[in-house]
């Protein structure tokens, strides 16, 4: 009888120290290890897209639109300064690089304290903003040769002497300022080039620059 008791008494100390462990460890593992994930920061995007927020979208954008009024016009959804921080955004994140393109739901119509019309203020704001970005007239060498040195490879890469640059860095530049809307112009973007014919290259360099300036306008507005 007493081996009896001292068994079950085993047997029962046994079963309350196993009972805690398996709460514990049942416990433990419903709580992860790891620092929490902060998923919605994740892959927050740097530049406010056109569906952001309209105070996101004045924070990025309100400075190249500071000349736009904000006082609403009668019939018309939003302010000038609203449509204008919506189509900067269009063009920061590529939804259009054309200026005009972006700007088509501004007015056209001359609103009293400001300079020019919406449309015409909107469309310069996103010149200004193109020029600004990676691949404007203002960005480097690299950046331009990489993105628009299709367009010049005819150009000549030797410089000419009592010229700023070649050919080719020139005509890279040029196609930036018609592809950020600059000018729309390949003559007016191509007046740097010298109209001097190069050995080795086809035609000159301005008549290389002004070809190549207007298939890239009409690749830009959808012809083939």
């Amino acid at each position: 009888m007493k081996a009896q008791r001292k068994l079950l008494i085993v047997i029962a100390t046994t079963a309350l120290g196993v009972a805690p462990a398996v709460a514990f460890a049942a416990d433990h593992g419903n709580h992860p290890t790891g620092p929490p994930t902060n998923q919605g920061t994740a892959h927050k995007p740097s530049t406010p897209g056109p569906n952001a927020s309209p105070s996101a979208k004045a924070k990025a954008y309100g400075k190249n639109c500071q000349d736009q009024s904000k006082t609403h016009v009668a019939g018309t959804p939003g302010t000038p300064f609203s449509k204008c921080v919506t189509d900067m955004a269009k063009l920061a994140t590529g939804s259009t690089n054309n200026p005009r393109t972006a700007c088509k739901d501004e007015s056209k119509t001359h609103v009293a304290g400001s300079p020019g019309t919406p449309f015409s203020l909107c469309v310069s704001s996103g010149a200004k903003l193109l020029q600004s970005t990676a691949t404007g007239p203002n960005a480097s060498p690299p950046a331009k040769a990489k993105a628009y040195g299709k367009n010049c490879q005819g150009q000549s890469k030797t410089h000419v002497a009592g010229t700023p640059g070649t050919p080719f860095s020139k005509c890279v530049t040029d196609m930036a300022k018609l592809a950020t809307g600059s000018t729309n112009n390949p003559r007016t973007a191509c007046k740097d080039e010298s109209k001097t014919h190069v050995a080795g290259s086809p035609g000159t360099p301005f008549s290389l620059c002004v070809s190549s300036g207007a298939k890239l306008l009409k690749t830009r507005n959808g012809g083939s």
